[in-house]
């Protein structure tokens, strides 16, 4: 009983370390296809995603660090969601922006559809976050 306690263990402290370097939707995609991480590469056609706020630099000039972190937070989550729904997978987080694939490591036949059904939910999650901001006000003037 003991050895399997720590195979499991083990098995938790591995996965941890391993989702430190790869998304952890594509892990669970591994394991649920019950294949093994490798290190070559497979052909596959896929679709990407790139998402970048314009005037990042400029915008972060004008905020606190606590409103920059919460404002990117609720950016993170909803383009995230979007995009986990319509069946991508979350490469990686780039400062502000996002890269993300469709079509692997599950090949899926109507990947470019997928992706552009996302790419256009995100523009109107967009287009409603900025309105909200907005709202919000300007900045306090001591930034400016």
């Amino acid at each position: 009983m003991v050895q399997i306690l720590d195979s499991v263990e083990n098995m938790k402290k591995g996965l941890r370390s391993f989702k430190k370097y790869v998304p952890s939707e594509l892990v669970l995609q591994l394991m649920r296809m019950k294949k093994e991480a490798m290190i070559e590469g497979e052909k596959h056609y896929v679709t990407l995603f790139f998402s970048d706020i314009t005037g990042f630099t400029s915008i972060s000039e004008k905020l606190t660090p606590e409103q920059l972190v919460e404002n990117l937070g609720v950016y993170f989550d909803g383009l995230s969601r979007i995009i986990l729904r319509s069946g991508g997978t979350l490469d990686k987080y780039i400062g502000d922006a996002i890269m993300a694939f469709w079509g692997a490591p599950t090949p899926t036949v109507n990947h470019p559809s997928l992706a552009c059904a996302a790419a256009l939910q995100s523009r109107e999650f967009i287009k409603t976050l900025a309105d909200q901001w907005k709202l919000q006000g300007p900045p306090p003037s001591s930034l400016e």
